[in-house]
C-alpha cells in the first residue's frame, strides 16, 4: 500500500513525520470519498449516528479500492497518523505509545471484520467476528440530555478516544443498528459504509458506483462465456 508523505511543519509547531495525515477534505482530494464527512459524493447510504459514523471513518482509514482511478492505501501508518487523524477529529491527543497503536489497529481489523460478516453469505473466521478488541476498552455509562444511556471513556488521550470509537459498536450492537455498518461488496472496494436502507439489504457502497460496476462486469462476463 502506498502511504501520501509531506514535509513542512505540524500546527503544533513540531516537525512533522514522513507520512501525511489525511483529514476528510484531504481524503476527498487525494483519493476520492471514503471519510464519512465527505461520503455523499461517494455513496447513498446516509442517516449513521455520529457514534456510528465516527467508527465508519476510523474502519476506512485503510482504502483497498484497486479499481479505476483508486490504489489501495494505508493511513495509519505510524502512531503519529493516529495522532493527527484523531485530533483532525476533535479529540485532545497530544501522543501516542506503540502500545496503544497497535491497539487501535486490532479495533479497526475488528471494525471491519464485523462489517464484512454482516454482508450475506460471507465466511468469518472461527464462530464470527471478534469483538474482544471492540470491548477491551474501560467505559463508564452515564445520562446524556435526553435521558438515554450512554458509555463514556474513562481514560484520557488515545484510550479514551478508541474508547469512544469501540462505545459506538457496543450501543449500536444493543440498540440493533450495528448490522447496518457493512463491507462493500466489491471485492476490488471494500469501503465501510452504513446501509441506510429500510430493508438492510444494500450490498454495495453506493449503487450508482460499485453495485453499477459489479453489474457491468457480470454482465460482460456472462456474454463472454456466451459467445465461447
Amino acid at each position: 500500500m502506498k502511504a501520501v508523505h509531506r514535509t513542512g511543519a505540524r500546527r503544533d509547531g513540531r516537525s512533522c513525520g514522513e507520512v501525511r495525515r489525511l483529514g476528510s477534505t484531504d481524503q476527498r482530494e487525494w483519493r476520492g470519498v471514503v471519510s464519512t464527512h465527505a461520503f455523499e459524493d461517494w455513496s447513498v447510504h446516509r442517516g449513521a449516528p455520529a457514534e456510528v459514523a465516527l467508527a465508519v471513518d476510523f474502519a476506512n482509514t485503510v482504502d483497498q479500492r484497486d479499481f479505476g482511478r483508486f490504489t489501495p492505501q494505508e493511513f495509519l501508518v505510524a502512531a503519529g497518523d493516529l495522532v493527527g487523524w484523531l485530533r483532525d477529529r476533535g479529540f485532545a491527543v497530544d501522543a501516542c505509545s506503540e502500545k496503544d497503536f497497535a491497539r487501535a489497529l486490532a479495533l479497526r481489523s475488528a471494525i471491519r471484520e464485523i462489517a464484512a460478516s454482516h454482508q450475506s453469505g460471507v465466511a468469518v473466521r472461527g464462530d464470527g467476528p471478534d469483538l474482544s478488541a471492540a470491548l477491551d476498552f474501560p467505559l463508564r455509562p452515564r445520562l446524556d440530555e435526553t435521558g438515554a444511556v450512554r458509555l463514556r471513556a474513562v481514560e484520557d488521550g488515545v484510550r479514551g478516544a478508541l474508547a469512544d470509537i469501540a462505545s459506538a459498536i457496543v450501543i449500536a450492537e444493543a440498540e440493533g443498528s450495528w448490522c447496518r455498518v457493512k463491507m462493500c461488496s466489491a471485492p476490488d472496494c471494500r469501503i465501510v459504509f452504513y446501509d441506510g436502507a429500510k430493508a438492510r439489504n444494500s450490498r454495495w457502497c453506493a449503487t450508482a458506483g460499485c453495485g453499477n460496476r459489479m453489474k457491468t462486469r457480470t454482465y460482460r462476463a456472462r456474454r463472454r462465456a456466451d459467445g465461447a
